[in-house]
């Protein structure tokens, strides 16, 4: 985060492209979108000191956190799907559904960004701005300093950050050759690669501990923890009630969908995102719906194009890193909207998710 922090304010000018492109790597490296949070006050505050609509990176950086989940491969999503494919007999390994994900996502994100460049007034042009900061008590609070990241990082902090990146090196070459590392079933076939996922992170944690000798209890005091574990739980609630109605009525929604989805396979996506926007998690979306299209017998390149449908519930505007870019934004440029849809996140989502689902479907024909 300090790094982070320190290359968005060495290259004000350039945010609205390194405000997504940071988050988004962020969530590739740790796995979940909740990292963005510490993030959020450093794009505003880079943003309004240097007169650039926050608007433009915040909603960016917001979104691309969420992006960023299919494309790293220690989420929950890449083990859902490592896992769905695995049961369904399909060979689909890690490396497959991260050479599609990565680059259709940065494609996305690179779209969005450049039409954010110029959304929305400029912040000397808008006159609901310019009419706020006439309060002095309002100009204060909004170009008032923010708390800058001045932590000096000591022999512990960066033992536990080599440790942690050598762990999600370690999953990429076992994803890469698992027959010459995992050990073999009865029929010859390697270890899920869901279950090496889990197996190789809690030791890297476990490691980790060992290591530095950090209180455990310290861990579960941070924002980032308690942020994940409410997600998780969120997840499995949603993953079972949906599997559950979904299980039971399995005949009757294939025979809704079946012909246009066959017909059309690229549909799939948009059963997808509608699902997303609603479950509220890339996972649990993926649990629910990827083994219908699996039993729809859509093509296994097409199901990997469609997996970013899977982020939709910027659709909604009340997801926490949503709720928490709007709160940040001190000019109140980034809102919520009035409209329920017109929201400062539904642009620039649709642009980043469509973008990367067309180009997931170019990828999978060229690879």
């Amino acid at each position: 985060m300090s790094y982070a922090e320190k290359l968005l304010r060495k290259n004000p000018n350039k945010i609205v492209f390194l405000a997504p492109l940071t988050s988004f790597t962020l969530t590739m490296l740790v796995g979940t979108g909740h990292a963005v949070y510490p993030l959020l006050p450093v794009i505003y505050d880079v943003s309004i000191k240097n007169k650039i609509r926050p608007e433009r990176p915040m909603a960016m950086a917001a979104i691309c956190s969420q992006l960023g989940i299919t494309a790293s491969p220690i989420s929950a999503a890449a083990a859902a799907l490592v896992g769905i494919f695995a049961a369904a007999n399909l060979h689909v390994g890690l490396i497959d559904i991260l050479k599609i994900t990565i680059p259709s996502c940065v494609a996305g994100l690179l779209l969005a960004a450049l039409w954010s460049l110029k959304r929305g007034k400029d912040l000397e042009n808008d006159p609901d701005f310019q009419e706020k900061i006439k309060d002095e008590e309002q100009r204060k609070y909004i170009f008032g300093d923010l708390e800058q990241q001045t932590n000096k990082f000591g022999k512990k902090s960066k033992t536990a950050l080599a440790l942690f990146l050598l762990g999600i090196l370690g999953i990429v070459i076992i994803a890469i050759f698992p027959e010459a590392i995992l050990p073999l079933d009865k029929e010859g076939n390697p270890l899920k690669m869901s279950i090496v996922l889990q197996f190789v992170m809690l030791a890297v944690g476990a490691i980790i501990l060992f290591a530095t000798k950090i209180s455990a209890k310290s861990i579960s005091d941070t924002k980032v923890f308690n942020a994940g574990m409410v997600a998780a739980i969120m997840i499995f609630g949603i993953a079972w009630m949906s599997d559950t109605v979904i299980e039971n009525n399995k005949p009757y929604i294939l025979s809704l969908i079946s012909e246009t989805v066959t017909a059309h396979p690229w549909t799939f996506a948009l059963a997808m995102f509608c699902a997303s926007a609603f479950l509220k998690s890339q996972a649990a979306t993926l649990l629910v719906i990827m083994p219908l299209g699996i039993s729809l017998g859509i093509p296994t390149p097409v199901l990997i194009a469609c997996i970013p449908a899977s982020y939709a519930y910027f659709f909604f505007c009340f997801y926490p890193s949503d709720l928490a870019a709007i709160n940040f934004d001190r000019s109140g440029t980034t809102k919520a909207g009035s409209w329920i849809l017109n929201h400062s996140f539904m642009i620039p989502g649709m642009i980043a998710v469509w973008t990367a689902v067309i180009v997931g479907f170019g990828l999978v024909k060229l690879l």
